[in-house]
């Protein structure tokens, strides 16, 4: 695991603290808009697109926010974006907590219909980026908008067919694990651990009894899941996705650098 490297998003909460983190980093991750300050030489720089390669918004967004232009310019390698959703369009609307929920505005897709939709779309990505591709899991709630995407005999075989890497966000499959129905570290084993190339590093909370992806600080369970992943996949970056407290980021780089120290000793 030696080659495994540590990174950060590129958010307010990075700039924050940014000279003390640079000297652990191996990458940052650009999510869109304009970044809030520079990054270090010399790093990996990976894209994440706010949409799902099945959304009509993705599109949308490529274009209003000029990604291709934006990547090319900064020598992006790795683009990635959510594995789903299992409808072109929906709608977010609010819970009884803070957070919100999507719901589908179209028809929900069967899987054949799913991946030949993601097969046109990665062929447009291919139109005018040739690096490497990602697919991040998404967190299942029973809404119609997570129908099949979160199921691992179906990301099996999604990526198989797109024949891609996958992003696996801890905090999502801790939710999926929990909504569907499985034990945690069942549902990493469940999924094609081979094709997961990175992984986002967070802990989820639970608000009002339902798991939400609240990003917060990772845990002794999520290092746990962690160390899980990192010993069967060819994981080659690892996201911290935490955004409140540049401080509480420092130290949480800190925890992951001893952690990956460990684990290629």
């Amino acid at each position: 695991m030696s080659g495994v490297r540590l990174c950060v998003p590129v958010t307010d909460c990075y700039a924050g603290a940014r000279h003390d983190i640079d000297p652990y980093l191996g990458g940052v991750e650009f999510k869109g808009g304009t970044p809030p300050c520079p990054v270090p030489d010399g790093v990996d720089v990976l894209m994440e697109s706010p949409h799902g390669i099945i959304s009509d918004d993705l599109w949308v967004w490529l274009e209003r926010q000029r990604v291709f232009d934006f990547m090319a310019a900064r020598g992006i390698r790795s683009f990635a974006c959510d594995l789903g959703p299992a409808c072109r369009r929906y709608e977010n609307r609010p819970t009884a907590g803070r957070f919100v929920r999507s719901y589908p505005a179209s028809e929900v897709l069967g899987q054949d219909a799913l991946i030949e939709v993601a097969q046109e779309g990665v062929a447009r990505i291919r139109e005018h980026f040739d690096g490497t591709l990602k697919f991040e899991i998404l967190n299942y709630y029973p809404t119609g908008v997570y129908d099949h995407v979160c199921d691992p005999a179906f990301i099996h075989r999604f990526l198989d067919a797109l024949d891609a890497q996958l992003l696996l966000d801890i905090g999502h499959a801790r939710i999926s694990a929990a909504h569907l129905g499985y034990d945690f570290a069942a549902y990493l084993d469940a999924l094609p651990l081979h094709r997961v190339t990175e992984v986002h590093y967070s802990r989820p909370g639970l608000e009002l009894g339902v798991w939400e992806d609240t990003h917060e600080r990772p845990g002794a369970d999520e290092a746990l899941a962690l160390r899980h992943i990192l010993a069967r996949a060819p994981v080659r970056h690892v996201v911290i996705e935490y955004y409140a407290s540049p401080a509480d980021l420092l130290s949480t780089v800190r925890d992951l650098h001893t952690l990956l120290v460990e684990v290629a000793a």
